[in-house]
């Protein structure tokens, strides 16, 4: 659409979804010679095609340590780069609860949380904070959330696709001074699901 041939370099964990959609792209009409597939590492591979001086322009989706890394490796470069950030849903006293809860919750953890758009922080003005029914059920909603394999359709919460980082790791783990579990991550043995956490 725009004049340029693109090659669709997906990340490791998501290959076959890239690959679907190459293949959807191509049986609509898209020329294979404009629409190219490369399934590859993050190594060398993937660094070249970044530092290549034909490469007109990358756009990424992945974290902002990503996008400076790419940078680094070609300061020129034309990056188009959605990152992920601090969003936050705000519940005031006026809100709906009911809705509040149900939107924090999808928000949250669809996808696992790993959308770039996933709610990261609520903020609740105290009357929210302070009633024990609001957070009793915030607590019992996400309590609730079915978790199995990524095949399974009633899954909400499925495997990551790769062991947590050190950051998220910490994160799952460990409270900052001050701060309580309202529902504690517990990791969920290999071959069980349907459960809760």
């Amino acid at each position: 659409m725009a004049g340029n041939a693109v090659i669709l370099k997906p990340a490791p964990e998501a290959v076959l979804v890239g690959w679907q959609i190459a293949q959807a792209l191509w049986a609509a009409g898209v020329p294979p010679a404009v629409l190219q597939f490369l399934p590859c590492p993050d190594n060398a591979v993937g660094q070249a095609l970044i530092t290549d001086p034909r490469t007109a322009a990358v756009i990424l989706t992945g974290s902002i340590e990503t996008a400076r890394l790419f940078q680094d490796w070609r300061p020129d470069l034309r990056l188009f780069a959605e990152t992920s950030g601090k969003n936050v849903l705000i519940v005031t006293a006026m809100a709906d609860r009911d809705q509040a809860i149900k939107d924090l919750v999808r928000s949250a953890f669809s996808h696992n949380g790993q959308k770039c758009s996933a709610a990261s922080l609520a903020i609740l003005e105290a009357e929210v904070y302070d009633d024990p029914t609001f957070r009793r059920q915030l607590q019992d909603a996400a309590a609730s959330l079915p978790v199995g394999p990524a095949w399974d359709l009633s899954s909400v919460m499925t495997p990551l696709t790769q062991p947590p980082s050190p950051r998220l790791w910490r994160a799952l783990t460990c409270l900052e001074p001050g701060e309580t579990w309202l529902l504690e991550p517990q990791p969920m043995p290999l071959g069980q699901g349907k459960g809760a956490r």
